[in-house]
């Protein structure tokens, strides 16, 4: 699927987001972020890693709901990286559920 800069940019927010919901990142949550900032080619091309969390819900919330769902699944793989499920986690995910439509 493919996104635009500003998209790529609000995933990349919430996955970032989502891996330091909890107090720290683990390895393998670093790794998953690197690979999908590999995917969609941000590695060499400079983006706003200052986007604010509200703009990200926003970008999100205007997706198709096919792109919302790869994102879903997107959030889901940060969430299981480390093996826990951990309870900031299931928050901050029912707080972009909320902000975002994803369901």
């Amino acid at each position: 699927m493919s996104y635009t800069n500003i998209e790529r940019q609000a995933i990349i927010k919430l996955l970032s987001d989502m891996m330091m919901v909890d107090g720290h990142s683990d390895q393998q949550e670093k790794q998953y972020l690197e690979y999908v900032k590999n995917l969609f080619g941000l590695t060499s091309v400079p983006f706003d890693s200052t986007m604010d969390r509200n703009r990200a819900f926003s970008v999100i919330s205007n997706m198709s709901d096919d792109q919302k769902m790869e994102v879903a699944g997107m959030l889901q793989q940060m969430i299981m990286a480390d093996g826990i499920q951990d309870k900031n986690e299931m928050y901050f995910w029912g707080e972009i559920v909320t902000y975002t439509g994803i369901d």
